[in-house]
């Protein structure tokens, strides 16, 4: 016969704690991974907006001072496209900067060296992300970062709020939960060539008569771990049955 736990057994709220990460039954590990694998990206998405608002804040409030042009260099990609790119210097504060700034093929053959510019910079910063003052495409390359970084932190930030949804809606059903028997009626698991996929089938009884059913994904050990047929507890929201879930495998846990 199963045993409800007994710090279910306290008035709500219920206080309650994260899981530690790596504790043997929870799902945590498999949300672990996903951010570890997601970091990259974000990290990624993060340095483009710095860049790009570095960019904007010059092209919008930047200061011109003078300079010369170094050299020139033409840079080849594998789409067979050329940039042209002029490395100069300027001077700010009695301070000497280099910087390096792409222009278009036109205004880049008159652009040798020692050719007097104007450059445009942004005075917190006299040395990072200058540029040529009227001959840039500084404002091309801008309006594509923006864009890109709308699409790229857009995507990574619907990932990052369906899971923060999820730990929230844990955290409060662990809180406020009803706890019940459930049984596992079946295991499934679905493959494809890249991924196993591995559900548990369960049902249980609400107070009110009321009986439910549901599935849940789980990491693999611990679908091993469990037997068709098995009791383990469920919990479920009073005013709202629909939204429950496994207590074993929730991110949170009831403290005494």
């Amino acid at each position: 016969m199963h045993v409800i736990e007994t710090e279910l057994l306290q008035s709500t709220p219920r206080p309650v704690r994260r899981k530690p990460f790596l504790t043997v039954g929870s799902s945590r590990w498999g949300a672990g991974c996903l951010g570890l694998f997601l970091l990259p990206f974000f990290v990624i998405g993060l340095g483009a907006l710095l860049y790009a608002l570095s960019l904007t804040s010059t092209l919008i409030f930047g200061t011109t001072t003078p300079g010369t042009v170094i050299a020139q260099e033409v840079i080849s990609n594998d789409e067979g496209s050329d940039s042209y790119r002029i490395t100069y210097r300027y001077e700010v504060g009695g301070v000497r900067w280099t910087g390096k700034d792409d222009v278009e093929r036109q205004q880049f053959t008159s652009l040798v060296a020692e050719t007097p510019v104007t450059v445009k910079y942004f005075l917190p910063m006299p040395g990072t992300n200058s540029v040529l003052d009227g001959v840039t495409n500084a404002p091309k390359r801008v309006g594509f970062l923006w864009l890109w970084i709308a699409i790229w932190d857009g995507v990574l930030g619907s990932m990052l709020f369906v899971g923060v949804r999820a730990l929230l809606f844990q955290r409060r059903l662990v809180q406020l939960g009803r706890p019940t028997t459930a049984c596992i009626r079946e295991k499934t698991c679905v493959s494809d060539s890249d991924s196993s996929q591995y559900h548990l089938h369960y049902s249980f009884r609400t107070e009110s008569g009321r009986d439910w059913s549901d599935k849940r994904m789980v990491s693999k050990e611990e679908w091993d771990r469990v037997r068709e047929g098995e009791m383990l507890t469920a919990l479920y929201l009073p005013d709202a049955p629909q939204k429950h879930d496994l207590y074993r495998f929730c991110a949170y846990e009831a403290t005494r």
